[in-house]
């Protein structure tokens, strides 16, 4: 009867190959939060945004310049940018 060696038994690189790198649960769990702060970071930015400026509306302090900048925003982000529409987009108008 043949026993197996253990050099021939274990493959190579395989002892201590579980904790480096960020592989496992951890490394996973960490990439998910940093995926999740970057999917969510522009949505934050934009509601800070508004919230300053409808603040600065309600507050009196220029309020047209702001109000006119947040309708901007708002327009920017159903899909269309003011100013940089091609000639003859119909839709754009």
């Amino acid at each position: 009867s043949e026993t197996p060696t253990p050099s021939a038994s274990a493959a190579p690189g395989a002892a201590g190959s579980t904790g480096g790198g960020g592989n496992g649960p951890l490394g996973l769990a960490v990439g998910l939060v940093i995926a999740v702060a970057l999917l969510v970071s522009p949505a934050l930015v934009r509601a800070l945004r508004r919230r300053t400026r409808l603040g600065a509306v309600r507050s009196g302090r220029s309020p047209a310049v702001n109000a006119w900048r947040e309708a901007l925003d708002d327009v920017a982000d159903h899909g269309y940018a003011p100013g940089l529409a091609p000639p003859g987009d119909a839709a754009a108008a």
